[in-house]
């Protein structure tokens, strides 16, 4: 049943389901004979087409033992399970229409084997087929982001963002980022200009706006990058923009998370998106000294003004962060 949410952009939201992980019994690969016990991960969604009247929704689940689990998520039952990655945790998991690969959406997993994986998935047969692999870095922690160019659903050209693997080329680890017509690679991160923050902890990809594209002649790859030292920064076709975050100059935890919002418009009519920031957890001897948030709200708007960030600038039309709009703050244990 569909439940109202209450929300912080004057809600309320709907949710149309709650499905408990414990409700579906897992079971392993077909030929296996296992139970798949693993806890889950990563986590996809996929709606198909109407059939009868009746959609049919199947939640794709990552776990640590790279097993990649597909359910009925009205029926709260299995459908089947296929090992993406061998005896690893899955790191990623989206559901995307890649089109070098598939005329369809796809499912894309990313292992700590070192490898991300493009998935033709037939639901009715119960069966996936790797049709595609890139190599990643392998002990990392930080998944793949994969957005559409441009924020339409009609878009079909995509972008996918990832933490390269080492090799005699490219010793050093940066972040790519490759297009879904012919995987070729559209930007890259020079090494030396993110060394000194540590290991890249989340991406997130940022849809180009169409106002923007005009004025450029093209769709730009914008993108976001969270890292160890506790700090996101925005990119544009690989240069370091803009850093969005933290707010504080003692801030030093590292970034666990990040997720960017749809353009919303509020009554002054100026669209901008929300981007959550998450970081690891202080524990109470900490917070008794200091403002400890685990949890940032940052909105980031269009302006025509231009941040310069290591001596690069984008020209005419920039993203503009603005004060946190909500923080949450980790509770303190009473003495």
């Amino acid at each position: 049943d569909e439940q109202p949410i209450q929300g912080p952009l004057n809600g309320p939201y709907l949710t149309r389901c709650m499905l408990p992980a414990s409700t579906i019994p897992l079971v392993g690969p077909a030929g296996e004979n296992k139970i798949a016990t693993a806890v889950c991960t990563s986590l996809a969604c996929l709606q198909s087409i109407p059939k009868n009247g009746v959609s049919l929704i199947v939640v794709f689940t990552g776990h640590m033992d790279g097993i990649v689990a597909a359910s009925n998520f009205t029926q709260k039952r299995q459908i089947f399970a296929w090992r993406a990655h061998s005896s690893c945790q899955v790191l990623g998991l989206a559901v995307h229409l890649w089109n070098s690969v598939s005329t369809s959406p796809c499912i894309i997993s990313q292992g700590r084997d070192g490898y991300i994986r493009f998935w033709r998935v037939d639901i009715a047969v119960g069966h996936a087929t790797c049709t595609h692999e890139i190599a990643c870095c392998e002990f990392t922690f930080c998944a793949f982001s994969v957005w559409r160019v441009a924020p339409s659903s009609e878009a079909v050209l995509s972008f996918l963002a990832f933490v390269t693997t080492e090799s005699n080329e490219n010793p050093e680890l940066t972040i790519e980022v490759i297009r879904s017509e012919d995987n070729l690679t559209v930007a890259s991160v020079d090494s030396a200009l993110i060394s000194k923050l540590g290991m890249c902890m989340a991406l997130c990809g940022v849809p180009d706006d169409p106002a923007a594209a005009a004025t450029t002649g093209s769709r730009r790859c914008l993108f976001l990058a969270a890292f160890e030292a506790s700090c996101v920064l925005l990119f544009c076709e690989g240069k370091p923009l803009v850093k969005v975050s933290p707010e504080s100059t003692t801030e030093c935890r590292p970034i666990t998370c990040l997720a960017l919002g749809p353009h919303l418009i509020p009554p002054d009519g100026e669209a901008f998106r929300l981007v959550a920031v998450g970081r690891t957890a202080m524990d109470g001897s900490h917070t008794r000294k200091h403002a400890a948030y685990d949890l940032e709200l940052l909105r980031l708007r269009r302006t025509s003004m231009t941040f310069p960030f290591l001596a690069h600038h984008l020209p005419n039309v920039t993203l503009y962060v603005k004060s946190s709009l909500l923080r949450r703050r980790k509770p303190q244990k009473k003495d």
